[in-house]
């Protein structure tokens, strides 16, 4: 038995269980917003678990439903969702969250949830609590319905048995329709015994009938208009009156008018299908449409329900969340969800959470069976194609018969004066609310200078932002030391955010510019127009947009440009996202001294000899964790590049071209010299980074290949080590110029079994694992963190590699006097006894061995652990060649030339002792250094952003040289000079100064009849 609360579930099963294709983002409340946490539906494993528990928790919540709503008179709405819940996918744990505004709800959930014992999975279930609930969003908004297609049917559609349509059924749909003081959506059409009815939500009538309490007879059944106050039918039946005790089934069915023949459809009739089936059960995540307000919009249904109480009710029902692709508003309560081929009815949204795209459904096979019982009927299903074609062939009759009757007439627009009389040098059109101002003059002949000269500064001043901004993207580290631009991530980033703002705003300038030049090129010479759409500072976008419209009168061309000028237009975000898109800031490190302040000491060449003096310290040198050594970041640098890191696959059985091959780097250290470089005054502060920089710093270069096909002479090429219980066989050999080919066996159960390991049995030694290594040396510049010796960062300051001189029987040498007993009769092994040491053996064969045997049956059905195996093999090999080197014993050598009580240890030990331990002298310039951070920006980011900027540079400047070069004639054109920041259509005029016809412009009627169009005040001059 367990409680709610600290789950523990561990990586692989906790990472696979997290669906990252859908997440939902949860706030804790507005005076926190950053305290959110991000859900995820579950997969298996923790979905059964997840199941399992919202089982016991619906039961629970039933038997303590009065402890549960205790002191809470409302009942507010309140929602448990299953998740897997965290900050990140890196630590999303499966929980259960629950979602209440009220304090108190939320206590008494706590007291009864928190005590129980759940029969769950041992590794837990989390409990979170939100201060949020789910709301039925009715609200006050009306949105404007589309027109549609009429439900006329089209002649091969009059019989719906013959050719009967597959896409083409019409889909009937209300957007937003407003129900007295609330708005809701009509999610569809439902038969009850054959009579078609409207299905919406319940809850926006009884909004209705509380305000319907004011006046002294309220109508029982309510009348339904659309947004444009046209009636759509009446209310005829709803649930019953939500009761505490019973689940809360919302919805309510309504009568259309027949002679509603214009109702709004979404969209075309042949771009929908009517749903001809009801899932019945949700078994998993989903793909879904909702038919909104707004239209057909997609979504995702979460497979695992949630256990809701609406307002009002106080009893717990299982609803399904459908993720939307935004928010929740008002008016989305009673939207039909179907399944993406739009075959099939899940049900309709009857809440939503707030600030979230989350919606709930409820199934419409429960609600069917709740109409049906509640209405007497004898069936309620969804209509079929031959009601659908009769319902629309009389709509469709009886609106035409309506609008028979409607009488027309047309809307005349009012510019203030008659578009047929000219206006003179002198005639105003008045504004009566603001001064008189001139806004315009006529000029006459070539394009003023001006203009060109701004239009050019403007492009100019484009394209040097353009250049500064790619070129800082590429070479980022040219302003990283100045602390305003290097001083942390964030202030790395700004400096390329502000840089990409001002290029995008100044090539959004020369954009607008060049179109508005080129655009009244055009005009004058079609038409001889004297006009000025845009001269100083272009047209604005919506201008364009307005002009996109089409409407009787327009000219086509004129609207395809304008289409063209918004597409255009539109490159300036994506410029900004596209070079923003792939960027990682990266530490970087600067000397903060002009000269060393000390020396450290390089990995120098490979020593087998000193094997005898390392022998003592074996088990401190490879330890129970020796497998992780080449992981280590206090030692080594992973420099595989992403090709060597692609053909290591994890996948069992996958096909590669080519080995995995492993890179690493192996620098000298600082443990030689850092404790007195930090102590000194050139580390003053207390922070917990404190940056060493290592010029020069030699290290090994070693590159590992999977390679299991090398022969090897058992007796020549292997040693075996180990006891009787455990034991391995290490081959070594040399294949090539400085590569070495190695394989590991271990010693089989069986044997180990029966302390045979180390008899004369015969070894399966053909089942193991194999690699190969290539070792070399070369400089690179390492930052240290001085005060545990962690590597923060490297560079290579060339490619060149510097062959080291390594063999394989060397090697083996090295290993077999490691794990064998000292040599008493050595100088250095003499002294053992007086040290208190002995002639000690080490365990480090029977650790290495259990080891691979631990991992041999699981890397025959796994992937991941036969490469955990070679990386085991990769860091035993690494080991010795890292520690035999002189630079190790530089510390033990002064301690024991060192003096104490005026005695030092050689004197007791012996000078031969400690003449075996090598001198050598520090190779490498150390210098205290200041951390800043760069940008790393992919380079395919940045071409992108090149190319698209230089295209957009390349238009602008084609169409400057055209209008200030080919485009001023003589005679060809007059031009209109505007004082205003945004110019537009409206000063257009010809020649004669007669105003042309608004067909002439191109300019939609609604453009030129808006009234603020209409009360300028406009001064025309000769």
């Amino acid at each position: 038995m367990v409680r709610l609360g600290l789950p523990r579930w561990g990586d692989p099963d906790r990472r696979d269980s997290i669906d990252e294709s859908t997440c939902i983002r949860m706030q804790r409340s507005l005076l926190r917003p950053f305290s959110t946490r991000t859900c995820w539906p579950a997969r298996e494993p923790a979905k059964p678990c997840l199941a399992a528990a919202m089982l016991q928790l619906e039961d629970l919540l039933e038997v303590r439903s009065a402890d549960f709503w205790r002191g809470e008179p409302t009942s507010p709405g309140c929602v448990f969702d299953p998740y897997m819940y965290g900050r990140s996918v890196d630590c999303a744990q499966p929980a259960i969250v629950l979602s209440c505004l009220s304090n108190r709800v939320r206590r008494n959930a706590k007291n009864i949830i928190e005590y129980h014992n759940f029969q769950i999975d041992p590794r837990g279930i989390g409990i979170d609590y939100y201060s949020s609930s789910p709301g039925t969003f009715a609200g006050t908004a009306s949105f404007q319905g589309s027109s549609g297609d009429s439900l006329a049917p089209s002649e091969e559609e009059k019989s719906p048995d013959a050719n009967p349509p597959g896409p083409g059924l019409p889909f009937l749909e209300l957007s937003g329709e407003t129900i007295g003081s609330a708005t809701c959506t009509m999610g569809g059409l439902i038969s009850v015994d054959g009579v078609l009815y409207y299905q919406t939500v319940a809850h926006v009538f009884e909004i209705k009938d509380v305000e319907s309490k004011k006046t002294p007879q309220p109508n029982p059944n309510p009348v339904i208009y659309g947004t444009g106050a046209e009636r759509l039918g009446v209310m005829h039946r709803k649930r019953c009156k939500p009761n505490p005790n019973a689940k809360d089934m919302d919805w309510a069915i309504c009568i259309p008018d027949r002679n509603q023949g214009d109702m709004p459809l979404n969209g075309s009739k042949r771009a929908n299908k009517y749903p001809t089936k009801i899932v019945q059960e949700i078994s998993g995540s989903a793909e879904v449409l909702v038919k909104s307000r707004l239209g057909v919009e997609r979504g995702t249904l979460l497979g695992d329900y949630s256990l809701v109480a609406l307002p009002g009710t106080g009893t717990f029902q299982r609803l399904w969340a459908v993720k939307l692709e935004r928010d929740i508003a008002p008016g989305d309560c009673g939207s039909w969800v179907l399944d993406a081929a739009g075959e099939s009815l899940y049900g309709h949204i009857v809440a939503g959470k707030p600030g979230t795209g989350l919606a709930y459904l409820i199934l419409a096979g429960v609600v069917f069976e709740d109409i049906r019982v509640q209405c007497e009927a004898t069936r309620v299903e969804l209509p079929t194609k031959k009601e659908m074609f009769t319902y629309a062939a009389t709509s469709s009759k009886e609106s035409i018969q309506s609008i028979r009757r409607t009488s027309c007439s047309s809307t005349s627009l009012d510019l203030g004066y008659s578009p047929h009389t000219p206006l003179r040098s002198g005639d105003e059109l008045v504004n009566n609310k603001s001064p008189s101002l001139r806004l315009w003059d006529v000029i006459d002949g070539r394009l003023d200078q001006t203009q060109g000269i701004l239009s050019w500064v403007t492009l100019t001043l484009a394209f040097v932002s353009c250049v500064i901004t790619a070129l800082h993207a590429w070479y980022p580290g040219f302003l990283s030391y100045n602390p305003l631009f290097g001083e942390s991530p964030a202030k790395a980033l700004q400096a390329l955010t502000a840089l990409s703002t001002i290029a995008n705003f100044l090539l959004a300038a020369a954009i607008l510019q060049a179109f508005g030049l080129i655009d009244e090129m055009i005009f004058a010479y079609r038409a001889t127009h004297l006009h000025n759409p845009a001269l100083h500072f272009g047209r604005n976008p919506d201008d364009h947009t307005e002009m996109l419209r089409w409407h009787r009168g327009s000219l086509w061309w004129r609207m395809l440009w304008n289409a063209f000028a918004i597409a255009w237009i539109s490159i300036i975000p994506i410029l900004g996202i596209v070079i923003l898109r792939d960027v990682e800031a990266n530490p970087i490190f600067y000397k903060n001294h002009s000269a060393s302040v000390s020396r450290g000491y390089s990995v120098g060449g490979f020593d087998a000899s000193l094997a005898p003096l390392l022998q003592p310290m074996t088990d401190l040198i490879f330890g129970t964790r020796f497998k992780d050594f080449l992981s280590d970041p206090d030692l080594i640098i992973d420099v595989s590049t992403d090709a060597d890191r692609k053909s290591c696959s994890n996948v069992l059985g996958s096909n590669t071209t080519t080995n995995c091959r492993s890179k690493y780097f192996l620098p000298g250290g600082i443990e030689q010299f850092a404790p007195q470089l930090v102590v000194g005054r050139y580390f003053p502060g207390d922070s917990a980074i404190e940056p060493i920089l290592a010029k020069n710093h030699y290290g090994y270069y070693l590159e590992f290949e999977d390679v299991n096909s090398v022969v090897f002479n058992h007796r020549a090429d292997c040693v075996r080590h180990g006891y009787a219980l455990g034991a391995y066989q290490l081959c070594l050999k040399d294949i090539g110029s400085q590569q070495i080919a190695s394989f590991l066996s271990h010693c089989p159960q069986y044997l180990a079994a029966n302390l045979s390991c180390l008899d004369n049995a015969p070894w399966p030694l053909d089942d193991g694992w194999g690699t190969t290594l290539s070792i070399h040396s070369r400089p690179a510049d390492v930052a240290y963190n001085g005060l545990d010796g962690t590597i923060l960062s490297y560079s290579f300051p060339d490619t060149t590699l510097t062959p080291s001189d390594i063999d394989a029987q060397q090697l083996l040498q090295v290993f077999d006097i490691l794990v064998n007993t000292s040599d008493s009769s050595t100088t250095y092994g003499s002294k053992f006894d007086l040290l208190g040491i002995g002639p000690n053996r080490s365990l480090a064969p029977f650790i290495i061995w259990q080891y691979f045997q631990g991992l041999k049956d699981l890397a025959i059905i796994d992937k991941k652990a036969n490469r955990r195996a070679i990386f085991g093999l990769q860091s035993l090999l690494a080991i010795p060649i890292y520690h035999c080197q002189a630079k190790d014993f530089i510390q033990l050598r002064q301690l024991l030339a060192a003096k104490v009580d005026d005695h030092t240890l050689n004197q007791t030990l012996g000078a031969d002792i400690v003449n075996l331990f090598p001198v050598v002298n520090p190779d490498t310039d150390i210098y205290p250094a200041l951390m800043r951070f760069t940008l790393h920006v992919g380079h395919g980011s940045i071409l992108a952003y090149v190319v698209l900027a230089g295209c957009t540079l390349s238009v602008c400047t084609v169409v400057n040289v055209i209008a200030s070069f080919l485009g001023d004639k003589k005679g060809r054109r007059r031009y209109c000079k505007d004082g205003t920041m945004s110019p537009d259509s409206r000063f257009v005029c010809k020649g004669s100064g007669v105003p042309p016809r608004s067909h002439e412009l191109g300019l939609s009627e609604s453009l030129a009849g808006r009234r603020r169009y209409s009360k300028d005040r406009i001064h025309i001059l000769r």
